[in-house]
């Protein structure tokens, strides 16, 4: 059970979470500042970075919720689909030098903002 600091915490790692989703959808993920993800979730960078130190940690927990979301979807009888969501985030991050990398990631992020944002 999570202790009441970290309770009180999750509403802005959420907020974070979903406006990060939108902007890359709008802007793509490395048009997007960490300044920008701040102000659109009324916080400060500061308040960002002491929720996600890098990047890569924000990635990790997109990564964490749709393996949740998929984990519900599939039911109990289907296995962690970890496994898949590391494979498909090593294969965008080695086909980061292709020319259609930011496309690519746009779509991505775009599919995971729906995935995550319009359930309920």
């Amino acid at each position: 059970m999570p202790s009441l600091r970290e309770a009180r915490k999750q509403p802005t790692r959420d907020t974070i979470v979903e406006r990060a989703l939108e902007l890359f959808t709008e802007k793509g993920c490395a048009a997007t500042t960490i300044d920008e993800i701040a102000a659109a979730a009324g916080t400060t960078r500061v308040t960002f970075y002491a929720n996600y130190p890098t990047r890569a940690d924000l990635t990790r927990e997109f990564m964490a919720r749709v393996n949740a979301v998929l984990d519900l979807a599939d039911g109990p009888d289907r296995g962690s689909t970890e496994a898949e969501l590391v494979d498909v985030a090593t294969l965008w991050t080695r086909r980061k030098f292709e020319p259609n990398r930011e496309h690519a990631l746009e779509v991505l992020a775009d599919s995971w903002y729906h995935l995550l944002c319009d359930e309920g």
